[in-house]
């Protein structure tokens, strides 16, 4: 097991699935006793019925998350490319 990063309170996990077809990209163990929420797909279609104003705020939120994630692995690939163009 290959650990990428360690999580704090508020994380949020499984955004891709909520948005995508795509299967679990990562696996996550917790190391101490932790509290979840499982929010699927259907979860946010039911609160959408029930409250389109939490939903909108929920979908700017997750939306927040894919973006910060999206711009940190751009960063991440410009430094790899850097590397890649420094002559040796």
């Amino acid at each position: 097991m290959c650990i990428r990063d360690r999580l704090g309170p508020g994380a949020v996990l499984g955004v891709v699935g909520i948005y995508g077809d795509d299967v679990a990209s990562a696996t996550v163990v917790a190391d101490e006793t932790c509290r979840a929420i499982e929010i699927d797909r259907r979860g946010i279609d039911e609160l959408a019925v029930r409250s389109p104003e939490a939903a909108g705020r929920l979908h700017r939120h997750l939306a927040g998350v894919l973006s910060d994630r999206l711009l940190a692995a751009n960063r991440t690939l410009d430094a790899f490319r850097a590397a890649d163009a420094e002559p040796e």
